[in-house]
């Protein structure tokens, strides 16, 4: 289910898009990367098929494939709960969870 479905924005009152902006800042990315990194997450039968017009924004881009978000992340992006069946810990006021969390 992904966040925003339920009750109007998701868990916490959050858009998707505030939820990306809040782990881009956690891990120090950007909320595009977070985006792309939580494509990559979901396992190798899942592909992202991005594209720039820019060769400086390749770099971005890469940097993306090398972020790993803990399970938590994952979970909490996609406003669900994780394997072990508990909400992630806010890690902080933004309230994106911790890696490892």
């Amino acid at each position: 289910r992904p966040a925003g479905h339920g009750d109007r924005h998701g868990d916490g009152g959050q858009r998707p898009s505030d939820r990306l902006t809040a782990l881009a800042d956690r891990i120090g990315c950007t909320p595009a990367q977070a985006a792309l990194a939580w494509v990559l997450a979901h396992g190798s039968n899942v592909h992202a098929i991005v594209g720039t017009r820019r060769p400086e924004r390749l770099v971005g881009l890469q940097a993306a494939a090398a972020l790993t978000l803990s399970p938590e992340q994952v979970a909490w992006l996609a406003d669900e709960r994780p394997a072990n069946g508990k909400r992630p810990a806010n890690g902080g006021g933004n309230g994106a969870p911790e890696a490892g969390s």
